[in-house]
């Protein structure tokens, strides 16, 4: 394919790391072809689970425990095993006695266990 001065920029959900196209254009303001048709512009949230986050529900994935000891995975790091489950905001404060901040989308990666109980809990409320 040719390049051209123009792209698409599409994203990552966070959540569940679906490629989504976010309808922006790009542009080369030196007019060079530089681009591909598409153009990975990082980490965002796809229609599911920005609709999810707006309603007040922080999403839980389940990863693989992080390798270095650190507590805290970031996005590119995080090995996704496929289930994720989403509390509200006010419970998961509660849970965690814990504020979440508002400048980050509310995502966490966590271990297996941890949705393991979630899911549980969830199923005794039905």
């Amino acid at each position: 394919m040719t390049k051209s001065y123009v792209t698409i920029i599409d994203r990552v959900c966070i959540v569940c790391g679906t490629q989504y196209s976010t309808n922006e254009l790009a542009l080369d303001k030196h007019l060079r072809a530089k681009y591909e048709q598409h153009t990975l512009g990082g980490w965002g949230a796809c229609d599911t689970h920005q609709k999810l986050a707006d309603d007040e529900y922080v999403a839980l994935v389940e990863s693989e425990p992080p390798m270095y000891g650190n507590k805290t995975v970031p996005p590119e790091d995080a090995v996704r095993l496929g289930r994720i489950v989403h509390i509200k905001k006010n419970i998961f404060e509660e849970m965690f006695d814990t504020k979440l901040s508002t400048d980050r989308f509310p995502v966490c990666f966590v271990e297996a266990e941890l949705v393991d109980h979630i899911e549980k809990l969830q199923g005794a409320m039905a």
